[in-house]
């Protein structure tokens, strides 16, 4: 494979990206008009130079992500794992107990303001 062809690939792909990017509605009589390469070479212009202006880099296929989504890194250290696992539930489980105490605090400090404000009025009233 030459170089010419590699590039020519790149070319390809690049606006076959930029062709599903931005799609092309013509009508009925003007589809036979049009050569949809042109267009898409004309999308592929504006869209490129809209996002020159607006200072962002234009989409580059070489740059691509090859994380294709699936962690594999499971079990390669399955004791190191537990442990994690396991400070991990630790953290959970004293997190939850500090919300279930700062819960009960605020109940019972309601219920005292709510005995202390009967308590007044039972004062007053005597």
């Amino acid at each position: 494979m030459s170089s010419e062809e590699s590039s020519e690939y790149e070319s390809t792909s690049s606006e076959s990206s930029q062709e599903v990017l931005k799609p092309v509605f013509v009508k009925k009589g003007k589809k036979a008009e049009l050569d949809t390469k042109e267009v898409v070479k004309d999308q592929a212009k504006t869209i490129i130079s809209k996002l020159e202006s607006k200072g962002t880099k234009s989409p580059d296929v070489s740059e691509k992500n090859d994380f294709d989504g699936v962690d594999d890194t499971d079990d390669l250290d399955p004791e190191q794992e537990f442990e994690q696992w396991k400070e991990r539930e630790r953290l959970r489980f004293l997190r939850d107990r500090q919300l279930l105490q700062t819960e009960e605090t605020a109940k019972e400090d309601r219920l005292r303001g709510v005995k202390r404000r009967a308590e007044e009025l039972e004062n007053t009233s005597s």
